[in-house]
């Protein structure tokens, strides 16, 4: 968004009222502010009261022009206290959000949408923060509540969004949960037809396009998997071709190496890869990608390599998935002893990073690397005492 939707000069016009400041999540001098204000997405907005410096809105993801002005004018009825009906409940629910308190605002968010019905102009924007809500722990409802409220979306960001989180839950339902197969398949065709959307993000469309790709492997559907994954490496080679800079470029390396992994052709994202880490010599993302793409071909060496030059440019939480990948690439070139010191570096990083910059998925990885040393550990032989018994 940095390189494309706030370069828009439509945007200007809100600088009388509004003070941006961009805020580097993974710098340790910002931890503070996360603290404050924490957050579970990259990107994320977040819309500060200056008099009473708490979080009136949060919204996690992306956005276009025109979504991005109405969070700001929903922003703004929130300062002034103009809101009625459910959209002085959504006022509510934004806030118990920004702050934090999911269950006050999952209930708030269902509340809202109950009341303003079908023709509510708020209704996408508040299905998206619920469903997002729902993902992080209640599959079931949020697949169901996906289902529900798709028809009454129309075609925009928001329904595309409601749909791809939706079938994500619902592949993460258990094999044996109720109206599985009936519910997925519904959700997946009501992504598929997210595409068909004419004013998506570049990056959302292609979003779509990993989901898809995910419930059709995940149905062991190998030839509907292949074919999705084709027309995904189209989409993503026509976005970047379309990009006015090098750093618009390079917001979609991930689905760059994504793309064509599922396509069964890892290689071909090189090319791509290798122009992007020559265009922004100072980026971890391009030969953080490259690592992965070299160590799915079995080029160990190379692929350690582009991992290194990945971790001299990055710093804080990105680190550790760095050092996580390089671990591996030791180990499967038989460096036990090597991998044994990137993983106690990877721990040790991780318990002096501020809590409030380590998000889920974060901690998440740090549990891993903890046991993945803890394993190695336990698996060297040990050396003998000289004792005999």
């Amino acid at each position: 968004m940095r390189a494309t939707v706030l370069q828009d000069p439509r945007l200007a016009r809100h600088a009388g009222r509004f003070v941006w400041l961009e805020i580097d999540g993974e710098n340790e001098r910002n931890a503070a502010f996360l603290e404050k204000f924490p957050v579970q997405a990259y990107p994320s907005l977040v819309v500060i009261d200056p008099g009473e410096e708490r979080a009136i809105l949060k919204w996690p993801g992306t956005a276009t022009v025109d979504e991005l002005e109405r969070l700001l004018a929903d922003a703004t009825r929130a300062l002034r206290n103009g809101a009625r009906g459910a959209d002085a409940v959504l006022v509510r629910a934004d806030r118990a959000h920004a702050e934090w308190d999911t269950a006050l605002a999952t209930k708030l968010y269902a509340d809202a949408i109950a009341q303003g019905g079908v023709a509510w102009p708020r209704r996408g924007r508040a299905a998206e923060t619920l469903l997002y809500l729902l993902s992080f722990d209640n599959p079931q409802r949020c697949a169901s509540e996906a289902d529900r409220l798709l028809p009454t979306l129309g075609e925009g960001s928001s329904a595309a969004n409601v749909a791809i989180t939706g079938l994500g839950c619902a592949g993460d339902l258990p094999a044996d949960a109720p109206d599985r197969t009936a519910l997925t398949a519904r959700l997946e065709q009501s992504t598929r037809a997210a595409l068909r959307f004419p004013k998506l993000l570049p990056i959302d469309r292609l979003a779509v396009y990993e989901t898809l790709h995910a419930a059709r492997e995940q149905a062991k559907d190998a030839e509907g998997a292949r074919a999705i994954a084709g027309e995904w490496w189209t989409a993503v080679l026509e976005v970047r071709a379309a990009a006015k800079s090098a750093r618009a470029r390079a917001a979609y390396v991930e689905p760059l190496a994504a793309a064509a992994i599922a396509n069964g052709r890892p290689a071909d994202a090189l090319p791509g890869l290798a122009a992007d880490e020559r265009a922004l010599p100072g980026d971890y993302d391009p030969p953080y990608y490259t690592a992965r793409i070299l160590a799915k071909l079995g080029r160990g060496p190379e692929a350690l390599a582009a991992a290194d030059r990945a971790l001299a440019n990055a710093y804080g939480p990105r680190r550790l998935r760095i050092q996580d990948l390089r671990a591996t690439l030791q180990e499967e070139q038989g460096d036990r002893a090597g991998a044994r010191v990137t993983l106690e570096s990877a721990v040790a990083e991780a318990a002096k990073l501020p809590r409030a910059q380590l998000r889920n998925r974060e901690r998440r990885l740090e549990q891993k690397l903890q046991q993945r040393l803890a394993a190695l550990t336990s698996a060297e032989p040990r050396a003998s005492s000289g004792e005999h018994r």
